[in-house]
């Protein structure tokens, strides 16, 4: 949970080509304004691992805001990675992540 936002991976997934996230994103509660969230890929150390190839956005069942990104590797992917909102210096923010383990 991100302030008001419930933020949920609904599909993550990487090959030595492309990378796939599904994000979606559903107020904890509705009367208060909430995201969606802009979010980047980023290794632990907090360095952007991606080149942001396309994206959808929208509300499939008039509620949740859902995110498609669709990335290009920049090299090969971490055993894990961060998503995360870009923060003020260029790296992720400290309180809004989500750590991803590949396997």
């Amino acid at each position: 949970t991100w302030n008001n936002t419930r933020l949920t991976v609904k599909r993550a997934a990487f090959s030595p080509l492309h990378g796939l996230i599904e994000v979606s994103f559903t107020p904890v509660d509705e009367r208060q304004r909430f995201g969606p969230y802009t979010f980047e890929l980023y290794d632990t150390a907090g360095n952007s691992v991606d080149y942001e190839w396309y994206s959808a956005s929208g509300h499939p069942d008039g509620r949740t805001f859902t995110v498609t990104v669709q990335y290009i590797p920049t090299g090969e992917w971490p055993d894990e990675l961060l998503l995360a909102e870009p923060g003020d210096s260029n790296g992720p923010d400290a309180s809004h992540r989500i750590l991803l383990r590949l396997e």
